[in-house]
């Protein structure tokens, strides 16, 4: 079965959507839906990714969908690319330079 960091590393690939839960202290815990845009070394050393999120539970519903949200992968749960959906377009306010990207894993 494959883990985490390879089902999503697949679905960047693949520009598929990704249903997802993340279970991080502090969220509300459910299935959320995006696209994977990036994988990536964060300043404290952790792995995450940033979807743009398209639907599913929302911690502070005062932030509209879709909208930007990075993940620490270590948090993601029950990950699974939605075969069935078309590839996704590369998000227009996708900014592959951002600071916080200390070091790109993968990227669309």
């Amino acid at each position: 079965m494959p883990d985490t960091l390879s089902i999503i590393k697949e679905a960047i690939v693949k520009r598929k959507p990704i249903q997802y839960e993340y279970n991080c202290p502090g969220k509300i815990p459910g299935k959320r839906t995006g696209h994977p845009h990036i994988l990536y070394t964060a300043k404290h050393g952790q792995t995450n990714v940033d979807i743009y999120k398209l639907g599913g539970v929302c911690t502070d519903p005062s932030k509209p969908l879709p909208a930007w949200r990075d993940y620490i992968i270590d948090y993601i749960t029950h990950v699974e690319i939605i075969d069935t959906a078309p590839s996704f377009e590369i998000e227009r306010t996708f900014n592959h330079h951002a600071h916080k990207y200390v070091k790109v894993l993968l990227q669309v």
